[in-house]
């Protein structure tokens, strides 16, 4: 399987992130700049169908937020759900610690952002209520 592709943040990449990690609180608004700078470890990676970001059992090393495409996620086998555009992908296992819970492939050809846990960690240790926002979202995203 090819690995996936790395590419500079678009514009579009900017607002999604800005939509999905619901940053207008923090930032007036996102730049392709500003991501680059908030987050220097992660990027935009271009993976094809069949391709598995993360695989269940897997040290955990950073989150997905999906930008374009399709992931499927799939959990001792089973199929538990199938995310498209703004979704956000391996924050359980970064909220609760321990190896990932769940495998997910890309079921298209798929953009997604990885946003590095230690870009994550970073931002938090500066700014305490981005990081208390953002783990509000990922636990909301774990209530049923």
């Amino acid at each position: 399987m090819p690995d996936p592709l790395r590419r500079p943040p678009t514009p579009q990449t900017a607002d999604l992130l800005f939509q999905a990690l619901k940053l207008d609180g923090f930032f007036p608004e996102l730049t392709p700049e500003h991501v680059e700078k908030l987050f220097p470890r992660s990027g935009l990676y271009e993976y094809p169908a069949g391709c598995a970001l993360l695989r269940q059992g897997d040290e955990p090393s950073d989150l997905f937020v999906v930008c374009d495409g399709a992931v499927e996620i799939v959990r001792d086998g089973a199929r538990v759900a199938s995310l498209g555009q703004g979704a956000i992908v391996g924050e359980i296992s970064y909220l609760v610690g321990g190896r990932r819970t769940a495998t997910a492939t890309a079921l298209s050809s798929s953009t997604v952002f990885r946003l590095a846990f230690a870009d994550i960690e970073y931002t938090f240790k500066h700014n305490p209520r981005l990081a208390e926002h953002l783990r509000g979202l990922a636990r909301a995203r774990q209530s049923p």
